[in-house]
């Protein structure tokens, strides 16, 4: 990501708290010796009582919550954690903060895929019950224009910058820090 975030002219780079985004941003941050600005609105989605469960756990303790979660996941709480409305009420928060600071600059945001997801629908005006129908896979780029209320996304899921690092591993535990469970990020 660092390299392909090089050239951009970048005024800000802007991160969740949590450990692996903020290193990520401070890689993109250091070509243009730009110190990483935390944003908490940018944490993934609080999973409440699965936060450390691998899949296959989750999938056995709580099989009604799981399948709702995946048929409807804008009605569903995780158990002990937040709803995707919380979660882009919170995220949208960060992205206005953000904006009112660097009005008219580039800036590279750097977040997890529950939360980009909720940023990229509300850009849309899409319905948080197609969560499931967009992608955010691990380091990916989006670009979002804004131009006042208005906002294009330019650039979705973008992968190829990650052409030649290896695959991540299948089996891992489900985490609020955005480490994935599945084919999907949350």
């Amino acid at each position: 990501m660092r390299d392909a975030l090089r050239a951009v002219p970048l005024r800000a780079v802007c991160s969740s708290p949590l450990t692996r985004a903020k290193e990520t941003a401070a890689t993109v941050a250091a070509p243009h010796g730009l110190a990483v600005v935390l944003y908490d609105g940018l944490r993934e989605i609080g999973v409440g009582e699965w936060e450390g469960l691998l899949t296959h756990e989750i999938e056995a303790r709580y099989v009604r919550e799981l399948r709702d979660w995946w048929e409807r996941p804008h009605l569903t709480r995780i158990p002990g954690g937040e709803t995707l409305d919380e979660l882009r009420e919170r995220g949208m928060r960060a992205i206005a903060e953000i904006r009112a600071r660097f009005p008219d600059d580039a800036v590279a945001v750097v977040a997890h895929g529950g939360v980009n997801k909720t940023i990229l629908l509300t850009a849309l005006n899409a319905p948080l019950a197609s969560y499931w129908r967009i992608r955010q896979a691990n380091a990916c780029i989006n670009e979002l224009v804004y131009d006042g209320d208005r906002t294009r996304v330019v650039i979705l899921n973008a992968t190829t910058h990650l052409a030649a690092l290896p695959a991540e591993g299948a089996q891992s535990r489900v985490s609020g820090a955005g480490r994935r469970s599945s084919p999907e990020t949350w």
